[in-house]
Order: C-alpha cells, then structure tokens, then sequence
C-alpha cells in the first residue's frame, strides 16, 4: 500500500494539471483511504490550482514496519510503517520550472497507518504522521 501510494504521488505529482479531481481520487483510491485520501487529492488540486508540479523523487532509506494487529472491529487489520524518505531530489517548480518558495525538506520521517478493513480485500494507508527519530544520511 505505501509503495503503490508512493508510485501514484510521483505520477500525479509530476504533472498534476494532466489529472481531473476525479481522476485523482482513482488513482490514489487503491492505495490510501479515509482522510488519507482527502488530503492528497486536496494538496494535488491545489499544486494543479497554482500551476506547480513536482521533479524529483523520494527515495525510502529505510522502512520499518510493525506487527500485525488485529482490531477486532471494522478497522480490521492494521500495521504502522515508520519511512526515511530521502527527499534531496525533490523539488517544487512552477509553470516555467522555476523553483518556488516552500520547497521540501531533503529527509522526512513519516509514519503510515496501514489497514485492511474487515470485509475488504485490500491494504491501504488510512493516515500519516511526522515521526520522531534519527532520518537521514
């Protein structure tokens, strides 16, 4: 589910004026769920609404993920996976390929909440937060 949200954030992400909002919600709807979702679809729309794309990647250092745990509710299944994301290559530019003011920080801990709820079939990424902790070269 990381991965593949991963995947979808660099397709959007690199041309997000190519993508209607619902075409958005598609392409990441398999890979995150619930507010996940919402925000990423928002903070596309609003990069689309500037004119702003990303270059770049963001690479995992390193990933941790935790054990399996079972709810027992219609959370269903869940695991929290702690990234080291090198983003030293990312990049934000306007229109003209301009680098703009708020650029990304070159490393980013973040940790995704993963669930497969009951009764679906398929991981996704419910949630993600900052994460505390040594992230970097």
């Amino acid at each position: 589910a990381v991965r593949g949200f991963w995947a979808a954030d660099a397709k959007v992400g690199a041309d997000p004026a190519a993508f209607t909002k619902a075409q958005m919600n598609a392409e990441f709807g398999r890979y995150l769920g619930g507010d996940a979702l919402t925000s990423q679809v928002g903070y596309f729309t609003k990069l689309k609404g500037k004119g702003h794309r990303r270059l770049g990647e963001i690479a995992a250092v390193w990933i941790k993920a935790s054990d399996v745990a079972d709810n027992h509710s219609a959370r269903g299944l869940e695991v929290h996976v702690t990234v080291c994301q090198d983003q030293t290559t990312l990049q934000l530019v306007d229109k003209a390929g301009q680098p703009v003011a708020n650029q990304p920080t070159d490393f980013n801990l973040r940790q995704y909440s993963v669930r497969k709820p009951a009764k679906e079939t398929r991981w996704r990424v419910y949630g993600a937060v900052a994460a505390s902790g040594e992230c970097g070269r």
